[in-house]
């Protein structure tokens, strides 16, 4: 229609959303994909790809995206929330070169690329049993939690993204003293970790913070 060539027209780059816009889930590409991106092509218009999702680097989405049949999506055309965070911290915060990520795979991808070194509780330094919190072997493992992330003096940020294998370690590694200070706003010189009441219990270890269960 004329609207259409008009709006055509009018633009030279085109951003779209992943999941949901031009694929469902596992299900493969919604009706009209293929023929939309392909008469942008033709058009000479730029397209742009755009994701929320931090837990796939730009590499996997490529990957997806050949997968799926458009072999010609390249990494310049992938934006997802895990390289943006990776170089918003190179370029923002230059300065940090260590950071303590509770995420998937594709964030601690993106920050590694950017020249980040990324501990995270699945982590060697993190390689202590595992305990039931009822067994006495739970102090023994937080006791050594609270080791591992005192011996890392670099730690600069706490990156946060989607992360399906996200524990109870994970969480208590983030709450340290030394994590949470590096996760703390500098402009307002708090703790995020505390706001609405205290978010950690006292326990048996001095200087371990464990999480706390609140009711709402």
């Amino acid at each position: 229609s004329a609207q259409a060539e008009s709006f055509l027209a009018d633009h030279d780059a085109f951003l779209f959303d992943c999941d949901g816009v031009l694929w469902r889930g596992e299900d493969g590409l919604l009706p009209r994909t293929v023929e939309t991106l392909e008469m942008l092509e033709r058009l000479g218009k730029t397209c742009v790809f755009v994701t929320n999702n931090a837990a796939k680097s730009r590499a996997a989405y490529v990957k997806r995206f050949a997968g799926l049949g458009l072999e010609h999506v390249t990494l310049d055309q992938v934006v997802p929330s895990s390289f943006v965070a990776a170089r918003w911290l190179a370029r923002n915060r230059p300065e940090i070169k260590k950071v303590f990520v509770i995420g998937a795979s594709g964030l601690v991808d993106e920050l590694e690329e950017a020249g980040i070194q990324v501990l995270t509780a699945r982590s060697s330094a993190f390689s202590f049993p595992s305990s039931d919190p009822d067994s006495n072997e739970a102090s023994t493992s937080m006791a050594a939690l609270g080791r591992a992330v005192a011996s890392e003096p670099e730690l600069g940020a706490v990156v946060v993204g989607h992360d399906t294998g996200f524990d109870f370690k994970a969480l208590a590694a983030g709450l340290q003293p030394r994590v949470a200070e590096a996760a703390a706003p500098r402009s307002r010189g708090g703790n995020p970790c505390s706001r609405g009441g205290n978010p950690t219990c006292a326990g048996a270890l001095p200087r371990v913070a464990l999480p706390r269960a609140r009711r709402h």
